[in-house]
């Protein structure tokens, strides 16, 4: 059974195995004898036990590149392929753009994720990703991700999410890097110069991303070049509770300086170039409404009291919301931004705590008042 309790057919899979694109890459030879192994011991295999096959399933199988592409053809729901989806949905909405190239490409594209993008992929997707990404195929778009971005890093702040993408990414280019003359980073996003890419957003995420950059990129040194300008020329306005509108995908690129003269024309980097994705969303899950928004605006009220000569912090203690069911389980965690009140020790004051713009309460020892 799948994670979503959806049978697989076993038969399906050892096909899949036996057909597999492996490249006589010795880690993907060694994962395809680990599924090997799994599938004879089936018979063997007991709920709360763990056999051999088991470990060494988990051991030398990678996930993502080599058992999702297995087992979902191994379920008994079909899955169109990426090629397909996305030869439809252009040609569909895009047809007189389409070339023969790319039909050709797409018709002969393979599920199985290769070990470095093929440059005719790069550029396929560097020509029609701003088309891709739209919200009817959101799915498909993230799959092309997947497949061309060496890796994927998701942070709650920028500095992680910055930490965890720049390791990953000097992974990725371990190989190029010694012979690089002078290594840079470009930051982007995939519309990085789109109005509407930052408008949409959500006005307190983007508030927040661009408090976050501020602080971060004169600490980074002159190895980093941010193509993130238009974050600061366009504005979001709007509360949004979709998931996309809360969060930041950001794209790192490993490339010469000397690539980076003309940055304002440099609508696609090399095809060779590694490339990672690192996601900046505020929270543990993107439409949480998370502590971390209010702390621009705190900031901002903190050096207004502060110029004034008004500023203090009142000491705060925070408890559950009470609720009719009084045997309920509250949680309490920051993550948790709705169901906590702050009141101080006298009990005079109660008040929802809903990290609104219009409710500054400092993070921390107390509220900002």
């Amino acid at each position: 059974m799948t994670p979503k309790q959806e049978p697989v057919d076993t038969q399906a899979v050892r096909t899949a195995v036996e057909s597999f694109d492996h490249q006589g890459e010795e880690n993907v030879l060694a994962a395809l004898d680990a599924v090997r192994a799994l599938l004879d011991d089936e018979h063997k295999l007991r709920p709360g036990a763990w056999r051999e096959s088991q470990e060494n399933f988990c051991k030398f199988v990678p996930w993502d590149r080599v058992g999702s592409s297995l087992f979902s053809g191994g379920r008994r729901t079909t899955r169109r392929k990426l090629g397909g989806q996305t030869l439809d949905f252009i040609e569909g909405n895009h047809g007189d753009d389409v070339t023969d190239e790319d039909r050709q490409l797409l018709k002969d594209l393979k599920d199985t994720v290769p070990r470095e993008p093929r440059d005719e992929e790069v550029e396929f997707f560097a020509r029609w990703q701003d088309r891709l990404n739209h919200p009817h195929a959101i799915r498909m778009f993230k799959a092309w991700h997947r497949r061309l971005f060496s890796k994927e890093v998701i942070s709650h702040d920028l500095m992680s999410a910055f930490a965890d993408g720049f390791e990953a990414l000097i992974i990725a280019g371990s190989d190029k890097l010694p012979d690089m003359d002078d290594p840079r980073v470009l930051v982007r996003t995939t519309q990085h110069n789109k109005a509407i890419f930052w408008e949409r957003l959500d006005a307190g995420v983007q508030k927040l991303f661009r408090f976050e950059l501020r602080c971060l990129r004169g600490h980074l040194g002159s190895r980093v070049e941010w193509d993130l300008d238009a974050c600061f020329a366009h504005h979001a306005v709007d509360l949004v509770s979709s998931a996309d509108g809360r969060k930041i995908d950001l794209e790192l690129y490993l490339v010469e300086a000397r690539e980076l003269e003309d940055l304002g024309g440099l609508r696609v980097p090399p095809k060779s170039a590694p490339r990672v994705k690192a996601t900046w969303q505020p929270g543990l899950r993107p439409k949480n409404e998370t502590i971390s928004l209010a702390l621009p605006d705190d900031v901002e009220a903190l050096a207004t009291a502060a110029r004034s000569e008004v500023g203090v912090f009142r000491r705060q203690f925070f408890a559950p919301q009470s609720s009719a069911d009084e045997t309920r389980i509250t949680s309490t965690t920051l993550n948790d931004t709705n169901s906590v009140t702050a009141h101080p020790p006298s009990g005079e004051l109660r008040f929802a705590c809903q990290w609104r713009r219009e409710r500054r309460l400092a993070v921390g020892s107390g509220a900002l008042i």
